[in-house]
């Protein structure tokens, strides 16, 4: 008899902005020879590799860094915070936030800090977060603090799908956990309204409720304090797309779209207080063309293409369909003057801080690009942001060290989003060449915009297959960075070679804070390998518990885990527990087909023969297994020789 666990076959580094895919290709494993097979599998492990860096790190004169990051402040005050030092906590972060300031397009640098405090993992957290508010009933930072942790565990708890794919207590949870984000920031912005961060957070809890008044008037409240804080411009504006209630312009200029436009775009009369081109206008048409906020304009134009292909994803399978589709929406969409307030933002290159431009024009070029369905769109203003910063979109530069480092390293990214790797890593090579020639305000911030090009490096590397070379330059990420940033991919790589303690150390450092699932059902696997089943089950738990997409995969390899050790009642309670293994609107027909199929076999072993036939026949509905139709026919003769006794 035979049990099956599906692997995912391929890394989908991209979850922040594109859902992480469990590919249900399904790996046949003999329960029998699961102890040998295990042996055989550690046997060929390679010893412990020494990465170190090849000439290409050299080329920026790679030294130690001498100062000290803000997520490595993050990290030194969350651990102060779990071993009960307030008074440590506290002074880290009202000294970040003295050093302050708004800046064009971002308050820096204590976004950057409190956002990397939260500890998702540690059920102790909010404990020793209760205690600090207690303590000091008076002070904004705690209870901000704490209301940044209840935002992240909230959105920890949800995942990133859409609400109706999501299991009504994660829901439930989520909602309670913004209620209580809301109540400490209120009480927060109630202590003192000198931290701009307090506002954001404020707009970011009330977006998960869509587009309303209460958010309008918060937004109202925020920017008569802080009228230039773009973030808080920003969110609102992403608010108003259609898929949050919202719409992209008024109805009248769009009157002769097609039907599947016409639906998405309706304005709701109850939720939509302003539609998305009117918020622009508004907020961006009279300044001064030099004025930061003209860059909303170049903002709208990426929520028009995610609204444009949010309304076309049922064509995403048909290119030439998608592309139709699109066109149409964005022919309804796009006026002259939009086209005109776009190179207007692009141009803020020449009449604004350097650094500052290209840390909001590299956000807002690679969302466009990671878009499905819009390359035509994304492309062309990636062309032209290319011709403003006097940059070279093709392969190979003419001169090197000329171009932009943001558009090498968005051309990159197009290209990887292709799969094509060798054009992707040359574009990131290049992009560590040109951004010598880069303006830095300090030294932090140079190491880290070089780090998350190492960082992408090693993903495609990863992506490619090239395990070594993505560990090389995963490490030198992590040396530059000062933390595994959430896409590193020592985690997998070092799975993928077989170096599976590596593999443990560099899991569970992705997953510190942050709670990466991935990284968690990676270092799962890993202690599976290293016969850590106990280890290994306590991972793949939490997990199966989530909304993650690799849940199915580790809810089968608990499964498997029990089978292996000869408790068949374990292994069936754990099939059972997680109905959705058998949710014909969320899982694919493989996956119906591998979890009938380990079900049937659980049933057969405890001799629930009826039970077990049911669900080799719904797997053979869903799929062909030769496994499942051997066990099948086995089972309809044993029935068949019951009756007749």
């Amino acid at each position: 008899m035979r049990f099956r666990i599906e692997l995912p076959t391929a890394r989908c580094s991209r979850s922040f902005l594109i859902k992480s895919i469990a590919i249900s290709t399904a790996v046949v494993v003999s329960i029998g020879l699961l102890s040998e097979g295990r042996a055989a599998e550690q046997n060929s492990i390679p010893a412990p590799t020494t990465i170190s860096m090849n000439e290409e790190t050299t080329t920026l004169n790679f030294k130690p860094r001498t100062i000290e990051l803000i997520s490595e402040k993050a990290l030194r005050v969350r651990e102060a915070i779990k071993r009960g030092d307030d008074v440590m906590a506290h002074r880290i972060i009202a000294d970040v936030l003295a050093k302050s300031r708004v800046e064009n397009w971002r308050f820096y640098p204590f976004s950057e800090l409190i956002t990397d405090i939260s500890d998702v993992n540690d059920p102790a957290f909010v404990k020793r977060l209760n205690n600090w508010v207690n303590q000091n009933k008076n002070d904004s930072i705690p209870v901000l603090v704490r209301a940044q942790y209840y935002y992240d565990m909230g959105w920890f708890k949800r995942g990133d799908k859409y609400s109706d794919e999501i299991q009504a207590e994660h829901m439930d949870s989520f909602g309670d956990y913004m209620g209580k984000a809301l109540v400490d920031t209120n009480a927060s912005i109630r202590m003192s309204a000198r931290n701009p961060y307090s506002f954001c957070l404020k707009l970011r809890i009330l977006h998960v409720s869509g587009a309303s008044q209460e958010l309008m008037d918060a937004f109202k409240e925020a920017i008569a304090k802080y009228p230039g804080y773009y973030q808080l411009y920003d969110i609102v504006l992403e608010e108003l797309e259609p898929k949050w209630g919202g719409a992209p312009i008024e109805k009248n200029l769009y009157e002769e779209a097609v039907d599947i436009v016409q639906e998405v775009l309706n304005p709701s009369t109850s939720r939509n207080p302003i539609s998305m081109a009117a918020f622009v206008d508004q907020y961006a048409g009279k300044v001064g063309e030099k004025s930061p906020r003209k860059m909303l304009y170049l903002s709208l134009y990426r929520d028009l293409l995610d609204s444009a292909s949010t309304a076309c994803a049922e064509d995403r399978k048909d290119n030439d369909g998608m592309s139709r589709c699109v066109a149409t929406f964005m022919g309804g969409v796009i006026t002259p003057e939009l086209e005109s307030q776009v190179q207007v933002a692009l141009h803020l290159y020449n009449h604004s801080d350097r650094h500052q431009f290209n840390v909001v024009i590299e956000k807002i070029l690679i969302a466009m690009l990671k878009i499905p369905g819009v390359e035509a769109y994304s492309s062309a203003i990636l062309e032209q942001a290319a011709k403003i910063t006097h940059s070279d979109t093709r392969l190979h530069e003419n001169i090197l060290g000329h171009n932009n480092y943001v558009i090498d390293k968005a051309v990159a990214e197009s290209w990887y989003m292709k799969n094509v790797y060798g054009n992707a890593i040359d574009k990131y090579k290049e992009a560590l060449k040109d951004i010598g020639s880069a303006p830095f305000p300090n030294e932090e911030e140079k190491d880290v915009a070089i780090s998350s090009i190492y960082t992408q490096l090693a993903l495609v590397y990863s992506s490619d297959g090239r395990y070594q070379d993505a560990i090389a330059y995963g490490n030198v990420a992590v040396a530059l960075g000062g933390n595994e940033d959430y896409e590193n991919p020592l985690c997998y790589s070092y799975y993928k070679i077989g170096n599976y303690n590596e593999s443990v150390h560099a899991c569970t450092k992705l997953m510190e804070g942050i709670g990466d699932l991935e990284a968690r059902f990676w270092r799962g696997r890993a202690y599976l390998h290293l016969g850590k089943n106990d280890a290994a089950l306590r991972d793949f738990t939490v997990v199966a518990d989530s909304e993650h997409d690799y849940r199915t995969t580790a809810a089968i390899n608990m499964s498997f885990i029990y089978a292996a050790s000869g408790n068949m009642k374990k292994s069936l309670n754990v099939l059972n527990k997680y109905t959705y293994l058998y949710d014909t609107d969320t899982q694919s027909n493989d996956d119906l087909a591998v979890s009938y199929n380990n079900r049937c076999y659980a049933y057969m072993q405890l001799g629930e023969l009826k039970k077990a036939l049911d669900d080799c026949n719904a797997s053979l509905e869903y799929g062909s297994l030769p496994d499942a139709y051997s066990k099948q026919q086995e089972l309809m003769k044993r029935l068949s020789r019951s009756r007749r006794k």
